[in-house]
C-alpha cells in the first residue's frame, strides 16, 4: 500500500508539472457521412486524405502540432492562440482557394477553438480544455470559425481579428454556460499567400526519421562506390591521384572542404527538422535512392558468392585502369626515399591506403613499387619484407589494376533501373 501511494504521487507530480497554456483547435468536415454513403469508402478516403493534406501543413505553417485525427476531424494544440486564430482563418482561406480552383470540391469545414490550461505530454494534450474545445466545435456551421471567451480574452491585439459574440451554452458535462465568438475570416487578410499552390506534400516527424534513414543509407552506399569504382576511375593520372584516391588527403589539402560539409549538414538538419512540407519530386528521388542502394548492394554481395568461371561473358573486362594501383596491407609500413631497406624512411602509413604506382623494381629477392606521393614527389615501398629475427616475413603491400567488368555494369544497370521503377511507383500514404 505504501509502495503504491509513493507511486502515485509521483505520477502526481509529473502530471502537474506537465501542464500547460495552450489553444486547442477541432476541425470537422461539415456533412461527411453523407459523402461516404454517396460515393463510398474509397472516394470518402481519398476526400479526408486530401482534408488532411491540405490542413496539416497550415497547422505547422503557425508553429502548431497536430495531435490527432479523429475520423474526419482534426485536433491541433498550439502554445499562442493568435497563432490558433491564425491558422484557423489560413484554414478556411485554404479551403476556400481550393473550392474555387476545382469544382467538384466542395468540402467545407467547420472549426471550434479554446484556450486553458492542460496536460500536455509527448505527443498529446489532456484536460477539459480538450473537451470544451470539441463541444465548441459542434457548435459552429460549415465555414465557419467559432471561439470561447477565454481564446478571445486571451488575444493581445484585439484589432488583429474581427470577432463577433454569438452568445452562450451549456457544454455538456457543465454548469456554467460559455460565451462564444464567431471570427469573420473572410474579411481578414489573405494568409496562405503562395503557400496553398505550391505542390508540396505534408511530413511529419516519423516520416522525417524515415527519409532521413532512406537519405543516410543511400549516402552509405555511394560513399561505398567511391571506394570500389569511382575513385580508380578519376584518379589514374598522377596529377589528381594523391587527391582523390584516399578521402583523407582532401580533408588534409582542403580542410574548409570538411568544415563546409559539416556546416551545410548541420544546417540541412535544422532545417529538414523545421520544415513541414517537401516537394513530391524530393521524395521520389529519396525514396529512389534507397531503392537504388538496397538493389546494388544486395546484387553486389550475391555476386561475390557466386562461383564465376573467369572466361564467362559476363566477367570480361570492359575498361582497366592505364596505372597500377598500391594498397598498403600492413599498419606503419615505411615508405622510403629508395627501394632499400637501409635506406631513409620518408613517412609511415597505415593498412588500406592506395597509391597511383609509377614504377616498379626487383633488387636480389625484393620487389618495389614506387608510389606517388606528392607533386613530383616519389617514394618506394617494398611488395613483401624479409624474415628477421623472430618476424616472419610479411606482405606490405600488393599492386594491381583496376577492372570494370561486364558484371559490375550489370549491377549498376540493375541498380538504375530499380531506382525508375520506385521513382514512378511512388506512393503516399493517405494521412
Amino acid at each position: 500500500m505504501r509502495d503504491t501511494s509513493i507511486i502515485y504521487s509521483n505520477t502526481s507530480r509529473q502530471i502537474k508539472s506537465s501542464k500547460r497554456n495552450v489553444t486547442i483547435i477541432f476541425t470537422d468536415i461539415e456533412e461527411s457521412t453523407k459523402y461516404w454513403h454517396k460515393f463510398g469508402d474509397v472516394e470518402g478516403r481519398l476526400m479526408v486524405d486530401r482534408h488532411n493534406r491540405l490542413l496539416f501543413p497550415v497547422v505547422g505553417k503557425f508553429k502548431g502540432r497536430v495531435i490527432k485525427t479523429i475520423g474526419d476531424s482534426i485536433m491541433a494544440a498550439f502554445a499562442n492562440p493568435e497563432n490558433a486564430i491564425k491558422a484557423a482563418i489560413a484554414m478556411q482561406q485554404t479551403m476556400a482557394m481550393e473550392r474555387q480552383g476545382d469544382d467538384s470540391f466542395r468540402i467545407r469545414i467547420r472549426i471550434g477553438i479554446h484556450t486553458g490550461d492542460a496536460i500536455v505530454e509527448k505527443g498529446d494534450v489532456f484536460g477539459d480544455i480538450v473537451n470544451v474545445a470539441s463541444r465548441v466545435e459542434q457548435k459552429s456551421k460549415g465555414n465557419q470559425i467559432l471561439l470561447s471567451q477565454s481564446t478571445a480574452s486571451n488575444i493581445d491585439d484585439e484589432y488583429a481579428f474581427i470577432f463577433k459574440r454569438k452568445g452562450r451554452f451549456v457544454p455538456k458535462g457543465k454548469d456554467k454556460g460559455l460565451v462564444i465568438y464567431s471570427c469573420d475570416w473572410e474579411n481578414h487578410p489573405l494568409l496562405i499567400d503562395e503557400f496553398i499552390k505550391s505542390s508540396n506534400l505534408p511530413v511529419f516527424k516519423r516520416q522525417k526519421f524515415k527519409l532521413a534513414a532512406f537519405f543516410a543509407a543511400t549516402l552509405g552506399v555511394l560513399y561505398f562506390i567511391y571506394l570500389k569504382y569511382l575513385r580508380y576511375l578519376v584518379s589514374d593520372s598522377e596529377d589528381v591521384a594523391l587527391l582523390y584516391l584516399n578521402l583523407k588527403n582532401i580533408l588534409e589539402n582542403y580542410p574548409y572542404i570538411s568544415g563546409g560539409s559539416a556546416i551545410t549538414l548541420i544546417i540541412l538538419s535544422i532545417v529538414f527538422l523545421r520544415i513541414h512540407t517537401m516537394p513530391f519530386t524530393i521524395m521520389r528521388i529519396i525514396k529512389g535512392g534507397f531503392v537504388f542502394s538496397v538493389s546494388f548492394i544486395a546484387i553486389y554481395f550475391a555476386i561475390q558468392y557466386v562461383p564465376i568461371n573467369q572466361e564467362e561473358k559476363w566477367n570480361e573486362v570492359l575498361d582497366s585502369s592505364f596505372h597500377n594501383y598500391v594498397e598498403v596491407l600492413e599498419n606503419n609500413s615505411s615508405i622510403f626515399e629508395k627501394p632499400s631497406l637501409q635506406g631513409r624512411e620518408i613517412q609511415q602509413m597505415q593498412a588500406g591506403y592506395l597509391f597511383l604506382q609509377t614504377d616498379f623494381k626487383e633488387i636480389g629477392k625484393l620487389a618495389w613499387n614506387k608510389v606517388v606521393l606528392g607533386a613530383e614527389k616519389y617514394g618506394w615501398i617494398v611488395h613483401v619484407s624479409p624474415p628477421q629475427m623472430g618476424v616472419p616475413e610479411k606482405k606490405v603491400s600488393q599492386a594491381y589494376k583496376f577492372h570494370f567488368r561486364y558484371k559490375d555494369l550489370y549491377i549498376f544497370l540493375i541498380g538504375l533501373l530499380c531506382f525508375v521503377v520506385a521513382f514512378w511507383k511512388f506512393r503516399i500514404r493517405p494521412i
